[in-house]
């Protein structure tokens, strides 16, 4: 597992104990996600496909890892994205063969990630989930909140 961090790296060592990642630190952090995803392509072993799973997207559960996994298994040369209710969310799986072209393009590319994807349209499998966990994201406090009251009393499998 890659960990890029950015602002605040310091802190968030020392608050979250991560004793199986491979921190990696994006300088460059305020030039926006794109440019922390190719800090952590840079760090990843050749020939390698890639999953990515924001910070801000906790509320997956296992079992949607490990079926996307097995999914990935079957056709690793496709782009894999869990899907809830048709919308389109996280985590993704991505071939190997996009490390490169990745890390060759600007970190200000316009689009992103969101480019390749479009751009590989005709190569993503949708996996559809009912696991509302891959379109939750957690950016304010509400949202925060709103997710911890959901998983009260129960447990994320």
């Amino acid at each position: 597992v890659i960990v890029v961090l950015g602002a605040d790296k310091d802190e968030i060592v020392r608050r979250v104990n991560m004793p199986e990642a491979e921190i990696v630190y994006n300088a460059g952090f305020e030039k926006g996600m794109f440019s922390s995803l190719k800090k952590g392509l840079s760090s990843l072993s050749p020939g390698k496909a890639f999953m990515i799973n924001p910070v801000d997207c906790p509320a997956v559960k296992k079992s949607t890892y490990e079926a996307l996994i097995r999914q990935w298994e079957r056709s690793p040369e496709r782009v894999h994205i869990p899907s809830f209710k048709g919308r389109r969310g996280h985590p993704a799986i991505y071939p190997a063969r996009l490390v490169s072209e990745i890390l060759d393009s600007p970190d200000d590319l316009s689009g992103g990630l969101n480019f390749f994807i479009e751009k590989e349209k005709e190569a993503i499998l949708h996996f559809d989930t009912a696991d509302k966990g891959v379109i939750m994201d957690i950016d304010t406090l509400a949202d925060y909140q709103c997710l911890a009251d959901a998983f009260k009393g129960g447990k994320n499998d």
